[in-house]
């Protein structure tokens, strides 16, 4: 998929997309640390990174759930 593809899946551009009622509260998955150069969409039920490679393809996915506290 292209960046555009999967931005119309997702419904958004990559982002923080948390209720303002829950940051500060919501801890996102520590294996989320380390992915310089991915894209990142966090909400307070998942976190999706995306690497996309020079052709703009997706070429890493990772989804993670995320912990309200």
């Amino acid at each position: 998929m292209t960046r555009e593809e999967v931005t119309r899946a997702v419904g958004g551009p990559p982002g923080d997309y948390v209720p303002d009622a829950l940051k500060g509260y919501v801890l996102v998955n520590p294996r989320g640390v380390g992915y310089e150069g991915y894209d990142r969409w966090v909400t307070d039920e998942v976190e999706l990174l995306v690497l996309f490679g020079p052709d703009g393809r997706a070429h890493d996915i990772r989804i993670w759930d995320v912990s309200v506290r």
